[in-house]
This record gives structure tokens, C-alpha cells and sequence, in this order.
């Protein structure tokens, strides 16, 4: 029953997530980028949205999720921000391993 903290497990499922959450952001653009073209194009029938505010939802929804995904990027020991590290060994605060 009594587990014991493992930062590099931890540090590895938080990790996981965060490459989830880019797929899906980077899937949302492809998307919404997609759209744009298509309308612009003619390939789509009829007006689903103008062809600029597509490229702007795509451009805000990115950042947005950019920022989201990097503010939830943290040391799980001493819980301080690491968005400017991709890929640390140790936590600059703590010290603690994050990756073997």
C-alpha cells in the first residue's frame, strides 16, 4: 500500500500528455488550415467561414494551446515551471532526476 514517489514515472506521464496534447493542437490546425484552403479554393460547397478567420482561428487556437501545454509543464517534485527546457534531465529548482 505504500507507494513511493517516483519523479521519472511521474515526470514520463506528464510527458506523455503534453506530446498528446501537441498532436492534437497541431491536428487542429492542419484542420482548420485545410478549410481555409478548401473554401478559398472552391473545393468546398458553399460558405462555411471567410478565409481569413480561419487562418486566424488556426493561429489562435495554437498559441492558445501552445501556452496552455507549456504552463502545465512542471518539475513533479517541487512543482516549478519547466517550459523552457524540451527535454530536461533534472529539475533546475530541486535537482531531482526527471528522465533516466
Amino acid at each position: 500500500m505504500n507507494e513511493v514517489f517516483d519523479p521519472v514515472q511521474a515526470f514520463a506521464e506528464s510527458r506523455s500528455r503534453r506530446l498528446r496534447q501537441f498532436r492534437i493542437m497541431f491536428a487542429i490546425f492542419i484542420l482548420l488550415v485545410v478549410v481555409g484552403y478548401a473554401q478559398s479554393a472552391g473545393i468546398l460547397p458553399g460558405k462555411y467561414m471567410d478565409v481569413e478567420y480561419a487562418y486566424i482561428a488556426a493561429a489562435i487556437l495554437t498559441l492558445g494551446g501552445l501556452a496552455y501545454t507549456l504552463s502545465q509543464w512542471r518539475c513533479p517534485g517541487c512543482h516549478k515551471l519547466l517550459w523552457h527546457r524540451l527535454n530536461p534531465k533534472h529539475c533546475p529548482g530541486c535537482g531531482i532526476e526527471l528522465t533516466k
